[in-house]
Order: structure tokens, then C-alpha cells, then sequence
């Protein structure tokens, strides 16, 4: 081969590969482009929840606590954040905001399995679904608010749509 052949070839070869980068990068931006939409769009979300639920004077209260003993009263600085609690379903739902408690080994005298935890119920968002663990007292999530329930952590995510593993 010639070495204008070669020339042409090395020019031809550099050319596409221009061409690949400025389509690659092109698809990053609109990527990420796409991301900034989502979080804006979660950000908002988060906000409209935040300021429609809960005054500027507002803080919450501890939940009532069992009166067998199983439930010892908790400071609410013992509390997690919140969380958006789901009902399985395809695809799965969420019924209800709460907060996590580490910690214990049973409610109202039932022992908590491993893959479940302590959860007390701040907002109900559908008060007919039926919770995932029920008991012989609460059987809908309507019917929880303001106590000790198990739920299980495979459906609790934050409210930024993270899962709580």
C-alpha cells in the first residue's frame, strides 16, 4: 500500500471515530438531561409531600405504645427519617408514610420476624389496604395510625425512592 493510501485510511479511521464520540457524547447529554428531569421531578414531589403534610411549627409525636409491655415508650430522636410504606401488588403500592424503629424484639407481644422491623404510621394514604402483617387489632392501614406495626423492610423506600435494606 502507498502511504497516501495509508493516509486516507488513518484520515477515514479518525473521521468515524469523531463521529462515535460525538454521537456517545450526545446520548450522555440527553441521559443526563433525562436524570436532572427526574430529580427535579422528585425534588418537587418531595416538597409538595413536605409542605402539604406538615406546618413550620409542626413536630411529630411520639406514637402510643403498647399497654401489654412489649413496646417500651422510644424518643422520637430514636426514630429513623421517613419512608413511604408499600403493599406488594404489581406493581407495588404505597399506603402509608412512617417511621422506622430499630430495634426490639416484639410488638404487642408478637416476636418481629428478621426481615421485618418496628414501624409507626404518621400518614395514611390509603386507609383500606390491608397491612402486610396484620394482627388480631389492626388489619387495615387505616386502623394503624399512631401505633407499633411490623412491616417488611422489602417494602419501605424513602421518599427519594431509595430501598431501605
Amino acid at each position: 500500500m502507498s502511504q497516501e493510501t495509508l493516509r486516507q485510511m488513518d484520515l477515514q479511521w479518525e473521521e468515524r471515530l469523531n463521529q462515535s464520540m460525538r454521537s456517545m457524547e450526545q446520548r450522555f447529554m440527553e441521559q443526563l438531561q433525562e436524570q436532572k428531569q427526574i430529580q427535579r421531578a422528585l425534588e418537587e414531589k418531595l416538597h409538595s409531600m413536605t409542605q402539604g403534610h406538615m406546618g413550620a411549627d409542626e413536630t411529630p409525636t411520639a406514637p402510643r405504645v403498647s399497654t401489654r409491655g412489649s413496646c417500651s415508650a422510644v424518643e422520637p430522636n430514636e426514630y429513623s427519617g421517613q419512608y413511604e410504606l408499600l403493599v406488594d401488588g404489581d406493581p407495588p403500592r404505597i399506603v402509608a408514610v412512617g417511621r422506622v424503629l430499630e430495634g426490639g424484639e416484639t410488638i404487642h407481644g408478637v416476636a418481629i420476624l428478621p426481615q421485618h422491623v418496628r414501624v409507626t404510621i404518621d400518614e395514611v394514604r390509603d386507609p383500606q389496604a390491608q397491612v402486610p402483617v396484620p394482627t388480631p387489632e389492626i388489619n387495615f392501614v387505616g386502623e394503624a395510625i399512631g401505633t407499633f406495626i411490623a412491616w417488611p423492610r422489602a417494602l419501605i423506600m424513602s421518599h427519594i425512592a431509595t430501598p431501605q435494606v
